[in-house]
């Protein structure tokens, strides 16, 4: 019988006290996490205010950005301590995001209930993928769009437990996605895709690029880091914009 994403995770969670807020990581770390977010905002705007829930939201971040964007965000995640974390940190702010634990499998919300709705770097944790994006899907209205990013064809590595000795994926990653097998997921979730993108430079990000250029606007990181992944192709992310037909 296969584990449910809900074993996996508590087999492999972090403590809610070592799940750091931006605020806890270093220079270049923040600067490249707030580059791939405010990238995945932009995907997602429309011109208008949207209702978008964040699936698998850890600290939060993400759902804030999409918050200072106007979006009503519903932020969901397994972890009940690193809501609460996540919620005191952003009403510290003054940002207002509503925060429910939940289980990526089954949604705790009715059909077409959102405009939007993100995962990102969720699938490459899941057991099923398939199906935690047919639930995206399902709470999404029709003409509404699904965002997925995660690893853009990574190495699965793996260690070995010294709790069970049996062989442990390195950040408890199980799948490596391309461009082919993350379509062929949304198509048979009855979406269709939209838009597909691959960013940040691994041989850049390495040498610092997000945050050596934190001070340029994002315009012209995401030129230097298109022209980067064009001439070196080693790309670490990829993001797939879909679509629920109507």
């Amino acid at each position: 019988m296969q584990n449910s994403y809900s074993d996996y995770s508590a087999h492999y969670s972090i403590d809610a006290h070592d799940m750091p807020m931006p605020e806890d990581y270093g220079r270049f770390r923040r600067h490249a996490e707030f580059r791939r977010f405010s990238l995945l905002a932009r995907l997602l705007d429309t011109g208008r205010p949207m209702s978008v829930l964040d699936a698998g939201c850890g600290n939060g971040w993400l759902s804030e950005i999409l918050a200072s964007r106007g979006h009503r965000v519903s932020a969901l995640d397994i972890g009940g301590d690193s809501l609460k974390r996540a919620k005191a940190r952003l009403e510290s702010r003054d940002t207002s995001v509503s925060f429910c634990s939940g289980d990526i499998y089954s949604l705790p919300f009715p059909d077409s209930f959102f405009d939007a709705a993100v995962a990102s770097e969720i699938i490459e944790h899941l057991d099923r993928p398939d199906d935690a994006i047919k639930e995206l899907a399902r709470v999404v209205r029709p003409g509404g769009h699904v965002l997925i990013t995660t690893p853009y064809r990574e190495t699965i590595e793996y260690t070995l437990c010294i709790h069970c000795n049996k062989k442990t994926p390195v950040n408890a990653h199980l799948h490596s996605f391309d461009r082919e097998k993350i379509e062929s997921l949304a198509t048979a979730a009855g979406l269709t895709a939209d838009r597909f993108d691959v960013f940040m430079s691994r041989p850049m990000e390495r040498l610092g690029l997000s945050g050596f250029t934190g001070f340029l606007p994002f315009g012209v990181w995401r030129m230097i880091d298109r022209i980067a992944c064009a001439v070196f192709g080693k790309e670490s992310f990829l993001a797939l914009k879909a679509v629920k037909g109507e």
